[in-house]
């Protein structure tokens, strides 16, 4: 029979690792990040041996570009009104083609009031674990435990 208190010990117990998991994770993560600007890298078997069998890769997309986006629509309203007209773009408010619209115009590179660009971001760093590749040859279990010991 089930013990519920021991249940939830269990539970409190596993989400302080997986707390612990995620810090260290996001930790190691950013500090590949700082070796590795942009591109993949190829985890092997045998990192001496390139026909070694890859088990996974740590990815850092390209950045996002930047992109212009309605942040003040009563100022939008009359430029749209002059430049493209009443007919499907404005209502009480911008259509959704007038959306698009004017955010095609600010992409072509025209100054529109109450546009704005946003910033870009830095690509987030991921890893993609190989499918049907068993990770257990990687580390034993006290190194596993080193890995999400508490700080």
């Amino acid at each position: 029979m089930t013990d519920p208190h021991q249940e939830i010990r269990d539970i409190a117990a596993l989400t302080i690792l997986q707390k612990r998991v995620t810090d260290a994770l996001a930790a190691k993560k950013a500090a590949l990040a700082d070796v590795v600007v942009r591109g993949t890298l190829r985890a092997l078997v045998d990192p001496t041996d390139p026909l070694s069998p890859e088990f996974g890769r740590f990815e850092i997309p390209t950045p996002t570009k930047p992109k212009p986006s309605i942040v003040d629509e009563d100022r939008v309203v009359p430029w749209a009104l002059a430049e493209f007209g009443e007919v499907g773009i404005v209502e009480l408010r911008l259509s959704q083609q007038g959306r698009k619209s004017v955010v095609a115009a600010a992409e072509r590179g025209v100054e529109v009031p109450g546009v704005e660009w946003s910033e870009p971001r830095a690509g987030a760093p991921r890893w993609v674990p190989a499918k049907g590749v068993d990770t257990a040859f990687l580390t034993d279990g006290a190194d596993l435990v080193s890995l999400v010991a508490a700080p």
